[in-house]
């Protein structure tokens, strides 16, 4: 099972993060933060659901693309299309492979 929890890595931690769960004999076990590319502990990470080939996770995140500095020109105008676009700060939904939890042994 997948879901979204927040507080779970630390007690001051207030943004959702992905954790999945398997199911041990007649119970649940106990449930595994899920990191992957382009996580961010600073990002709200929430709304899993498994696509139908069961391969693919789809969530919504708020989360956004890190910038460093100094940038060039042409690095900051394409920042700015990125901005106007998509990572703007506000939900968008994303995908990631379930391949590492699929082969949970």
């Amino acid at each position: 099972m997948i879901f979204a929890s927040s507080g779970r890595r630390t007690s001051d931690d207030k943004q959702e993060h992905l954790f999945v769960v398997y199911r041990e004999n007649s119970g649940w076990g106990t449930p595994v933060p899920m990191h992957y590319d382009g996580e961010s502990a600073a990002s709200n990470d929430n709304e899993p659901d498994i696509a139908p080939d069961g391969h693919t996770l789809y969530f919504s995140s708020d989360r956004s693309l890190p910038v460093s500095f100094p940038r060039t020109r042409v690095q900051a105008e394409a920042d700015l299309a990125r901005i106007e676009s998509w990572d703007n700060g506000n939900t968008n939904a994303w995908s990631i492979p379930l391949g590492t939890w699929l082969h949970h042994g």
